[in-house]
């Protein structure tokens, strides 16, 4: 994972990591928290998913950008207030 994230980062580009709680610990081991933006997938619904924009739901130790939901049978996704200002700022930083 960490060789994933060093060579995204070596294309001056930001990293992050989409995964369920679930599928993350079966991946990496427990104290593995590699500081990179965390989108959660699909946890709930519509209502859930702004509680989880907390950072005590991060996989990575890093902030929660967004939250993936349920919205009928379909996926849809919630953008926390991190990934608000992150977003905004990866955008200036790229000239956007």
């Amino acid at each position: 994972m960490q060789g994933a994230i060093d060579a995204v980062r070596s294309r001056h580009l930001d990293a992050g990591i989409y995964s369920s709680a679930d599928q993350w610990a079966q991946i990496v081991p427990d104290t593995y928290r590699p500081a990179v933006p965390t989108w959660l997938a699909v946890v709930g619904d519509q209502q859930m998913a702004p509680g989880l924009c907390s950072p005590a739901y991060s996989l990575t130790g890093g902030p929660v950008y967004m939250v993936q939901y349920d919205d009928y049978g379909f996926d849809s996704d919630h953008v926390c207030p991190a990934g608000t200002s992150g977003f905004s700022a990866a955008a200036a930083r790229r000239g956007h």
